[in-house]
């Protein structure tokens, strides 16, 4: 469903505001003055559509998008948050490590097998499967090397966890998904956030990865 011009103001308003960008920058694009940008935003002010496609380039955004109804562009920028940020992170870092875990049994590898080709330590390998240390990207890459397989088999949108899977799979790779004293990053996270691991704790194992998904998905569109 298309929205109406008049609300598009306000969508641009969002994006522009989340990625911190100014009044100023964006009239000085436009070549306009900051009372009528800021007329714009407000919507006393109208703009033709080459100034909200420039307008649209300049925020990273495809123009179709400032018209539609539900924008992907928007879910992104939902990372930006700072109450979403953290829950995503720790939501991806257990993601990616079940995704690990089940092409190394794929492949028939263990993460010896994958110390000796790659020399990244063993230790390091063994914190990054129990949610110790978190995988830089550098060591990711090398991993999915010696799978062969390219790094894009963990981007968000190639996961897959539990399709493919029979519950005693899913039961043996996320067993490790909530260890004691799990404590990747040094900030804390909300209060709701933690009663909420905590129950996830108890719940069956072969359950874990799609609750992971479905709350993944609903942090994108908040």
């Amino acid at each position: 469903m298309a929205q109406t011009p008049e609300n598009t103001h306000q969508r641009i308003r969002r994006i522009r505001k989340t990625l911190q960008r100014s009044i100023h920058d964006c009239a000085s694009i436009l070549e306009i003055s900051k009372e009528q940008y800021l007329g714009f935003e407000q919507g006393t002010h109208s703009l033709s559509l080459p100034d909200i496609e420039i307008l649209a380039f300049y925020l990273g955004t495809p123009v179709n998008e400032l018209f539609e109804d539900h924008s992907p562009r928007e879910d992104q920028l939902s990372l930006l948050k700072d109450n979403v940020r953290f829950q995503y992170r720790q939501l991806r870092e257990k993601m990616i490590r079940t995704k690990l875990v089940i092409e190394l049994q794929q492949a028939e590898l263990s993460f010896e097998n994958i110390h000796k080709t790659t020399l990244i330590p063993l230790d390091a390998l063994k914190a990054y499967e129990i949610g110790q240390a978190v995988i830089p990207v550098e060591h990711l890459q090398q991993i999915s090397e010696c799978l062969g397989k390219p790094l894009s088999i963990f981007f968000s949108d190639n996961l897959g966890l539990s399709e493919d899977l029979n519950p005693e799979q899913r039961a043996d790779n996320w067993e490790q998904e909530f260890p004691e004293g799990d404590s990747v990053r040094t900030s804390e996270p909300e209060e709701p956030y933690s009663q909420l691991m905590e129950a996830l704790k108890k719940i069956p194992k072969e359950d874990q990865a799609q609750i992971a998904k479905i709350l993944l998905n609903k942090l994108k569109s908040i």
